[in-house]
């Protein structure tokens, strides 16, 4: 109600300084459709959460050793609840990601990634799923960039959608 109100004497105000001469304010929403759709991207934890899961679950015998190799990849994991909460340490995420967030199906959940880590069978030392995990990320920088310079000359629109986020906040 109050919303109408405020918009009802927005309107009487602009037809006032309408006939006055004077200059109406354009209300411009800050964050568009693209502005916000890049923002997004910039602050999902998810995507992050659940690659970093999922190789902890490939990799994984027992739920110490997921433990104990999550705090390797700086994946702060929470079982202590009802829900199981992931919190990534090396990006500034502020709250905890629950499980059913991550996966409907609840497969991030502890009674899943037992029956999971039940399943696997090799044995990765932790310093070498450690390797592997920053391999994997170095892969997918490479690709990036081969990507990048594919696109040489031509306008990406992640890369302008980015720029007018920055611009906008910086």
């Amino acid at each position: 109600m109050a919303e109408k109100t405020k918009s009802a004497l927005e309107k009487i105000s602009d037809k006032h300084a309408d006939v006055a001469g004077a200059s109406i304010i354009a209300v411009k929403n800050p964050f568009g459709h693209k502005e916000y759709a890049a923002y997004r991207r910039e602050n999902s934890f998810k995507l992050e959460i659940k690659s970093r899961l999922e190789f902890l679950l490939k990799h994984s015998t027992s739920l110490d050793d997921f433990q104990d190799k999550a705090k390797a990849l700086n994946l702060a994991i929470d079982f202590s609840g009802k829900y199981a909460k992931y919190k990534l340490l090396d990006q500034e995420q502020k709250r905890n990601t629950r499980d059913s967030t991550l996966s409907k199906k609840g497969r991030y959940s502890l009674e899943q990634i037992r029956d999971h880590l039940a399943k696997n069978e090799i044995v990765h030392p932790l310093e070498k799923s450690k390797l592997s995990m920053t391999s994997c990320k170095q892969k997918k920088r490479r690709t990036l960039k081969r990507g990048s310079r594919l696109n040489r000359g031509k306008s990406s629109t992640r890369q302008t959608q980015v720029s007018i986020y920055k611009s906008n906040t910086g």
